[in-house]
């Protein structure tokens, strides 16, 4: 039977390891973001201030209100026969006035308490729909939507209107329900869930022991590391890219009554520490491929028998800044992808070229 030779188990090892890198951190994330109710109110505690999601609040809750008070028929209750075309304008300047009101309230100081509340009470309760528990105020529906309900927020705005002087009549009660989750497949995890502390962990532990099993069966170990390390950053940087088309995805899938602004800012206050967690991994892996280089030397690092060890020091920097460049960038765009991974191939095909070589391979 045949063996496997150490360099090819070396990469195999190492393919691993990175794959294994991926979903460790993206699993992390997911458990945080799904199961540890205080990192997710950490998480979304900045869109209690952001305008987009306090604008959007304040539509959905003024829709809310009108709907349970219909002020255009309880006009038309009290107001004479001949004053009755009257109405509608009167009901659209009240609600006008609403939205004034609702927007008053999200921006009051006030809210962001109130918002910590609403996200750490829903965010039990959509842990509780997850594991298969009863909730109150959010709900998994059979397609595969989380829907929170926004009625308990009209109380507060009525009272914020009530100060004004104008009472609002109680009406119907709000029972409005607002999509804050829409993915089909979300129906089918419940069953992944109580495994997914057990996952993570695994994964956690798994990935930095095949690193090291990696560099045990490589021949040139310090090399090994350099490739690790130059490898993890890649890796990281091909989940950045994800990640970015996740987002344009995403946007590009909402229909066009759903704010744009709003959306942007939830998704991208919701990954903003999965989006760390890539670029501090990349930031790790290119530092261990540098000081691995450095120590070994440079070209002890990347000897090879051409004696073309700058030529592989060009291509593994072109390489370097490109995945730098992905990592930097707040929402890389498909445009802004393509172009920095063209100009990092040609930078990569040009090292050869351009490389200056030495008097001895100029004669040859």
């Amino acid at each position: 039977m045949p063996q496997t030779k150490p360099g090819k188990l070396s990469v195999v090892l190492l393919t691993l390891a990175c794959i294994l890198s991926l979903l460790a951190l993206t699993f992390t994330w997911v458990r945080n973001q799904t199961l540890d109710t205080n990192r997710y109110v950490e998480t979304v505690a900045p869109l209690a201030s952001n305008k987009a999601i306090q604008s959007a609040l304040a539509d959905a809750t003024t829709k809310q209100i009108n709907t349970a008070v219909d002020p255009k028929s309880l006009l038309a209750q009290y107001l004479p026969p001949k004053a009755a075309p009257l109405s509608g304008p009167i009901a659209a300047a009240l609600g006008n006035f609403t939205h004034q009101a609702a927007e008053k309230f999200f921006a009051s100081p006030a809210f962001p308490k109130i918002w910590e509340v609403i996200s750490r009470r829903s965010h039990e309760q959509l842990v509780n729909v997850l594991e298969g528990k009863k909730a109150k105020f959010v709900e998994l529906t059979g397609k595969g939507q989380v829907t929170l309900d926004v009625g308990p927020l009209v109380g507060p705005v009525k009272a914020t209107i009530d100060k004004t002087g104008l009472t609002v009549p109680n009406g119907k009660s709000a029972n409005g329900k607002v999509v804050i989750f829409d993915a089909p497949a979300l129906a089918d995890i419940q069953g992944i869930v109580k495994a997914l502390n057990g996952l993570t962990l695994l994964l956690t532990i798994l990935a930095p022991l095949l690193f090291i099993a990696a560099m045990l069966a490589s021949k040139n170990r310090r090399r090994s590391i350099v490739t690790a390390g130059l490898a993890l950053a890649g890796t990281m940087a091909g989940l950045g890219i994800l990640l970015a088309l996740g987002r344009w995805f995403y946007l590009d899938s909402l229909p066009s009554t759903m704010p744009q602004d709003a959306a942007a800012a939830f998704f991208d206050t919701l990954v903003r520490y999965f989006a760390r967690g890539i670029r501090l991994t990349a930031l790790v892996g290119l530092l261990v491929a540098f000081v691995a280089w450095w120590t070994g030397g440079g070209k002890a690092a990347f000897a090879d028998p051409s004696g073309e060890s700058l030529v592989s020091l060009l291509r593994v920097g072109a390489v370097a800044i490109g995945a730098i460049v992905l990592l930097t960038l707040a929402h890389p765009t498909a445009v802004g992808i393509l172009l920095t991974v063209g100009l990092t191939a040609v930078a990569v095909a040009l090292a050869k070229p351009l490389a200056p070589r030495s008097d001895a391979h100029r004669g040859a």
